[in-house]
């Protein structure tokens, strides 16, 4: 290897030093490293799911409570919420036109 390539070699690895260290985002860019970006997040990730998790828990413990009734009542809403939304999207479907040529095919749906 020449002194040129190590040169190069060595000036690319003190850039990439550079712009990825805390130095260049918290004193040129005013902004925090990435990587405290990403342990804040995941902590934030970490305490949303700790209470939904004591809300699973907490809403198991209401529906154990519960009669049997309206989990039937339940049941024949989710059904009916079920049916109509199947009803809302056979509206939403559009008829669609197909155009065929030598060249290509072309489908144009209404909406």
């Amino acid at each position: 290897m020449n002194k040129n390539t190590l040169l190069a070699f060595l000036l690319m690895l003190l850039a990439v030093w550079f712009f990825t260290g805390e130095f260049y985002y918290e004193r040129i860019l005013n902004r925090p490293h990435p990587s405290e970006i990403r342990e804040k997040e995941l902590a934030e990730r970490m305490e949303e799911q700790e209470r939904r998790d004591t809300a699973i828990v907490e809403g198991e413990a209401e529906a154990e409570a519960e009669d049997s009734d309206t989990a039937e009542q339940q049941d024949t809403i989710e059904v009916e919420r079920k049916a109509e939304q199947r009803q809302e999207e056979i509206k939403e479907e559009a008829d669609t036109i197909w155009v065929e040529t030598e060249a290509l095919v072309v489908g144009i749906t209404e909406k």
